[in-house]
């Protein structure tokens, strides 16, 4: 039986990582705001300012990744990210102020920010050699399931139980997603000791020179008027496994520049 190659659990992590930090974070979310109006008595420009709090840190958050990443790696850092929205979710289980619901949006938009399109694009241009646009379109359409069903089963929950509750589960269950990303993620294939999936090591082995104790290849650079040219430049590459190899350059180039100079102008 083949063995899995790591990348298609990179692709996995990465995709469940989409559909917590974006999918339940952002496009499910939506399902909650009539709640915190009719339960928690908050206004439409309240529940619509942590909308905007949300985007606001996301945004920051967004143009602060290069430098988040470079301080964690890739691996802890969108692994934090997750428990931003963990931590998003569980503040809002138990926020009986509104200034508590303002922190958790603030959470959550780290944690969208961190732990979206950013590190998903490194980690698959890491891992995949080819079918790039197959992996990313994977992890984009999952996100989409968060709109199938998802809603209405926190519709009914919250119903049925509570609305604190619905939000500690769904803490709960994005944890758990988290933890298994986390699990099926890698740094990178070299870290892992494999080759990214597609790669042809023999693109590798046909670009990789030798490396010789004497320079073999001869350059020509001519600033000056030479026959009909104002100037000429001539880079002339010696045949390597061969014996004279300079000496064939350097003969090459001579003969070449002498025969440009003696053509008309």
């Amino acid at each position: 039986m083949k063995k899995i190659h790591p990348a298609f659990y990179v692709c996995a992590a990465c995709a469940i990582l989409l559909f917590t930090n974006m999918g339940l974070t952002v496009n499910s979310f939506s399902i909650y705001m009539s709640y915190l109006i009719s339960i928690c008595h908050y206004s439409n420009a309240q529940v619509s300012a942590l909308t905007t709090v949300r985007s606001a840190l996301s945004l920051i958050s967004t143009f602060m990744a290069a430098y988040y990443y470079k301080k964690l790696g890739m691996k802890k850092g969108m692994f934090l990210s997750g428990i931003f929205v963990v931590m998003a979710f569980l503040l809002y289980s138990v926020a009986d102020r509104y200034l508590i619901c303002v922190l958790a949006a603030s959470f959550a938009g780290i944690g969208y920010g961190f732990g979206t399109m950013v590190p998903i694009g490194i980690m698959l241009d890491r891992w995949f050699a080819i079918k790039k646009g197959t992996a990313t379109g994977i992890c984009t359409c999952i996100t989409g399931l968060s709109t199938f069903g998802i809603p209405s089963l926190v519709a009914r929950n919250i119903e049925k139980n509570s609305l604190s509750q619905t939000f500690r589960i769904e803490g709960i269950i994005i944890f758990f997603a988290v933890l298994l990303a986390f699990l099926l993620l890698k740094e990178s294939p070299e870290k892992a000791g494999v080759l990214p999936y597609g790669y042809d090591r023999r693109d590798e082995e046909i670009t990789k020179g030798k490396v010789r104790k004497n320079n073999e290849d001869y350059l020509y650079a001519n600033n000056k008027n030479i026959g009909p040219l104002e100037n000429l430049y001539v880079v002339c590459d010696g045949v390597g496994g061969n014996n004279c190899g300079e000496l064939a350059s350097k003969l090459s180039i001579k003969t070449f520049t002498k025969f440009v100079s003696k053509l008309e102008k």
